[in-house]
């Protein structure tokens, strides 16, 4: 296939970046859920992330492999993403989740010495298992990948499909009614599979799950498409204000919808109204986010290719620290959101700090991210070159 050449998208690194360092606060916020913690707009915030963050994940990551996809090649492709992908999950849920089971063992077995609960005792099966917990995400970008490179190797077969395929997408993408047609594509697998929300038990299993599969897959497929119509990305990326004003009443509705607060005739629609207004709200604010960063971060910045490169290892990282001082800090006494600034920024800080001393320089970040010189053989090598 020709080689794609294309120009560094800096505000790309900074929102794969980003919203995976979005990650750490989430789940601070579903831990003080999960433990019953009061503190004000907790649900509307746990909510709100929960609708948008994992599309405009999946939709970055899209857009990145069609990239990639075109540098590389089918071939280097696979190998990259099982390397890049498919080592780190093996290795993490090896390490990094049974770390995480091993505070939470101990802190439940230390608040409740006599309980005769089996499920926290020290044994291979409650350690080891092969659900995937917050590194689902990998299990599905992997699967996605693979799946694009097949059906892009049928569809070159064809070139009148994919030409058919390219030219339906650049229609929906310059149309005014983008956003709401996009928002009922991606909740008619929802509604299919029974659900009003974005599935939560994706983190059960390594096997992707058809309904959330269909639903994400939905947002890969459009990063993909709009890597491939990448002139028109002022469809996605203008008035970002605009789309924001769109964006949160769409998501506060969505969210008195679901939470029974807005009470519908019996007779309406109830479940295809949460999710299309849901869609609304999801679309609105990836593409709103999508165009803030590409209006105030689209040049190059170190600082944002570095947080781009480490942002990976800290999502892979986080977990059993932000486990550990959450947990620890349940009977403090400390309000919920003084817990959450406190478990949230230790959590980063830490995750970072290991970065920059076993991981980027290492075997580790050239399997994560590829190899980065350190800043003494850059200027050494500005120093040597001629003048």
């Amino acid at each position: 296939m020709p080689i794609v050449k294309t120009g560094r998208l800096n505000h790309i690194d900074a929102l794969r970046g980003s919203v995976m360092l979005l990650l750490v606060p989430y789940h601070g916020l579903l831990f003080l859920q999960n433990t019953g913690a009061s503190m004000f707009g907790l649900d509307l915030s746990v909510f709100w992330l929960h609708l948008w963050r994992m599309g405009l994940f999946f939709a970055v990551s899209g857009f990145l492999a069609a990239m990639t996809l075109g540098l590389w090649g089918p071939t280097r492709q696979l190998r990259q993403r099982l390397k890049r992908i498919g080592i780190p999950l093996f290795v993490a849920m090896l390490t990094i989740l049974p770390a995480q089971k091993l505070i939470v063992f101990w802190f439940f077995h230390r608040d409740n010495p006599t309980s005769p609960s089996t499920a926290y005792d020290y044994t291979l099966t409650n350690l080891f298992g092969w659900e995937p917990h917050h590194l689902w995400f990998l299990s599905y970008v992997l699967a996605f990948n693979i799946a694009a490179v097949l059906v892009w190797l049928l569809l070159r077969r064809g070139p009148r499909i994919t030409s058919v395929i390219d030219r339906g997408f650049r229609k929906c993408l310059g149309s005014p009614f983008l956003i709401p047609l996009l928002a009922v594509v991606s909740a008619i697998p929802l509604w299919v599979g029974g659900y009003i929300e974005a599935p939560g038990r994706v983190a059960a299993s390594l096997i992707p799950m058809p309904s959330a599969a269909a639903y994400y897959g939905i947002f890969f497929l459009f990063g993909w498409m709009l890597f491939r119509s990448r002139d028109l990305l002022p469809a996605v990326e203008s008035r970002p204000w605009t789309k924001l004003a769109l964006a949160l009443p769409a998501g506060l509705v969505a969210y008195l919808l679901y939470s029974g607060q807005i009470i519908l005739p019996a007779s309406f629609p109830i479940a295809a109204t949460i999710l299309v207004v849901s869609g609304v709200a999801v679309w609105s604010t990836m593409f709103a986010v999508w165009g803030l960063f590409a209006r105030f971060l689209s040049g190059a910045r170190p600082w944002v290719r570095y947080l781009a490169d480490a942002s990976y290892w800290v999502y892979l990282v986080h977990i059993p620290i932000l486990v550990l001082i959450q947990v620890g800090m349940v009977n403090s006494g400390l309000p919920p959101v003084i817990r959450l600034a406190i478990a949230t920024s230790v959590s980063i800080g830490l995750s970072f700090a290991t970065y920059a001393v076993v991981v980027r320089y290492t075997a580790i970040g050239r399997l994560l991210h590829g190899s980065r010189k350190r800043p003494a053989e850059v200027a050494a090598r500005v120093g040597l070159a001629p003048g």
